[in-house]
């Protein structure tokens, strides 16, 4: 008797801890995004366990630094990035650079340059960025501005989806700058 009373304690106990632990809610969350160049500009879109950062460039060169201020850095971490082609690409975050072109009409080729050395990535790999083109007709729903081009939609690799990362810094280059 006393050992089914124990159990029925314990399990109405941990029910109550799980019920406690999912009412906790979860601080908004809060990025500080910023840019040395004065014409890109950047703004945050959140989803369900993910976050879309949509930089709109219109000298085709730039940079971004991007830093968790409060809550959780989502499952996944998406850039759109507003620019004609991509002639060069490079995530920062930690020790680790990854370096990247692709053009629209060709394959998209990146390098991991680690304090250890570099290596050619693969779409298999760890570090890998998703990069897709996009058409230009959807970023002017996002921005307002008529002569919106083409953009490139960038998954940041497993590596720091899943490392505990709280920041990340990008540099561009668009094609014939």
């Amino acid at each position: 008797m006393f050992q089914k009373t124990a159990l029925l304690t314990l399990l109405l106990l941990t029910a109550l801890l799980l019920t406690a632990c999912r009412q906790q809610p979860q601080p908004p969350l809060q990025f500080q995004a910023t840019s040395m160049k004065s014409d890109a500009d950047i703004r945050s879109v959140p989803g369900d366990n993910l976050i879309t950062f949509h930089i709109y460039s219109p000298s085709g060169i730039g940079d971004a630094t991007i830093n968790l201020l409060q809550g959780d850095m989502p499952d996944t971490v998406h850039v759109r990035l507003y620019v004609k082609n991509l002639d060069y690409l490079a995530l920062n975050y930690d020790d680790i650079a990854i370096t990247a072109s692709a053009p629209r009409n060709g394959p998209v080729r990146e390098t991991l340059h680690m304090p250890t050395g570099e290596a050619k990535l693969t779409p298999d790999s760890y570090y890998w960025m998703e990069i897709q083109p996009l058409p230009a007709e959807e970023g002017g729903k996002f921005f307002g501005k008529p002569a919106q081009p083409p953009s490139y939609l960038i998954t940041l690799p497993k590596d720091f989806q899943w490392g505990g990362y709280t920041s990340f810094s990008l540099r561009w280059i668009d094609y014939y700058r």
